[in-house]
């Protein structure tokens, strides 16, 4: 477990092309957990979407290897 990540990460095979100036976290995108439920759903990372410990453990069990993901807002 990660203060960051929370439990887990869901690893996505698309990149962020359009990084803020100054962005050094990588251009990975991701599903994962946090320790900052307030973040849920704030544009506050350059790629990575933040979900409920629950939700993303449920995505983990749910979610087969290779399973196309869409993201809409």
């Amino acid at each position: 477990m990660s203060p960051y990540y929370g439990c887990c990460i869901l690893a996505l095979s698309g990149t962020q092309p359009n990084l803020p100036a100054g962005w050094s976290g990588g251009d990975r995108l991701a599903i994962h957990g946090t320790d900052d439920p307030g973040s849920i759903g704030t544009a506050s990372s350059a790629g990575c979407l933040r979900a409920r410990e629950s939700d993303i453990k449920r995505l983990m069990r749910r979610v087969p290897h290779g399973t196309p993901v869409e993201i809409r807002r």
